[in-house]
């Protein structure tokens, strides 16, 4: 530090780059507005909960454009709202609530959570949801009438609908991208096949250390997890968490707390069954509720616990999830081993998936 004060006593640029290095270095785990310490550190910079912060970033579209996203990455905008959907009719947006969303609606504003309560405002939520249109029909908005057609297309069905639509899309941390037809995994039953990179940087580091460090001779395994459509609006936006024991914890700790895997994915699909929370009617996944897998890699760690029926893995960071299977009605659900399915992934995608090699650490 006292070096750092005589660098830049007199030179304000060099103070300058100082900043930006360090802004740099922080940038997934502090506030893009405020530089607070964020909740959950992701893959993809964010912002806090703070009303101002999240409004900052929503209404004033601070390096976000929501047409172009829509239309960039049509698939994983889908995913999302599809997820945000089901999650708000099951009320499980808490997790990561919607802070600064709101708008002026007449003579006074509304807002989808009450900061004094701490509470999502469900009904509201709901209403403001059924009312999204298609992927499909706000991109043709878009390209018709840009940023400010398709704005006034949605202020003109709901008040609080661009905000919603911006927040749920800005919120997701984890990178997410929909595989073409050539880098599918073979075998699987279905198209909607995604790339799912959730954990955060230091997450991941900390994921190729401990693989360099395995002294097997092979230094990760992979693996099913399954979980309810209504938790991925949660899970991307946390990554992969050990959640036994809490109140988000979605089934039982029979073997252990931990993060529960299967080797076949006809058993992490038994997790990952429909419920009554009801589906986005016009998403293209289907008018059904769709079954999410991800799978995911394991650092192959001598003190890995043998599946008994299922992984159970209680140190997050020798988790991570590398892409995400999305299962509809029209899907075959083939019973498929993870590390039979990983040799089929491609050799350049499955090089772009990986961190540092043991050599670089």
């Amino acid at each position: 530090e006292q070096v750092h004060g005589e660098l830049t006593e007199y030179n304000p640029l060099l103070e300058v780059c100082f900043f930006m290095a360090a802004a740099l270095n922080d940038v997934n785990s502090k506030c893009l507005v405020c530089s607070a310490e964020l909740k959950f550190v992701g893959r993809k910079p964010g912002v806090c909960e703070k009303r101002l912060c999240q409004f900052g970033q929503g209404k004033l579209s601070l390096a976000f454009d929501l047409g172009s996203e829509l239309k960039s990455y049509p698939e994983v905008c889908d995913l999302l709202i599809s997820c945000a959907y089901t999650a708000a009719n099951a009320s499980r947006w808490d997790f990561v609530p919607p802070a600064g969303v709101e708008a002026a609606s007449g003579s006074k504003i509304e807002r989808l959570y009450n900061e004094e309560t701490k509470a999502v405002d469900y009904m509201l939520l709901k209403e403001v949801l059924f009312r999204v249109p298609s992927v499909d029909e706000m991109i043709a908005e878009y390209t018709s009438g840009g940023a400010a057609g398709l704005s006034k297309s949605l202020e003109a069905r709901h008040a609080l609908l661009e905000p919603t639509l911006r927040w749920i899309i800005t919120s997701n941390r984890a990178h997410i991208r929909y595989l073409e037809p050539h880098e599918r995994i073979k075998g699987l039953g279905t198209d909607n096949q995604f790339v799912m990179l959730g954990a955060s940087p230091q997450h991941e580091w900390k994921f190729q250390m401990e693989k360099s460090c395995t002294v097997k001779s092979r230094s990760s395994i992979w693996a099913w997890h399954g979980s309810h459509f209504k938790n991925w609006h949660s899970i991307v936006r946390t990554s992969l968490k050990n959640m036994s024991g809490t109140k988000y914890q979605a089934h039982g700790a029979s073997y252990g707390k931990g993060i529960y895997l299967a080797k076949k994915s006809g058993t992490s699909l038994g997790y990952s069954k429909f419920d009554n929370s009801g589906m986005w009617p016009l998403s293209k996944l289907g008018k059904t509720q769709p079954q999410v897998l991800a799978l995911c890699e394991i650092v192959n760690h001598r003190n890995l616990p043998k599946p008994n029926p299922y992984y159970v893995i209680p140190i997050e960071h020798w988790v991570a999830t590398r892409f995400l299977v999305v299962h509809n009605s029209e899907s075959r659900r083939h019973n498929v081993d993870a590390n039979e399915a990983a040799t089929k992934i491609p050799r350049k995608l499955m090089e772009s998936l990986q961190g540092p090699t043991k050599g670089d650490l």
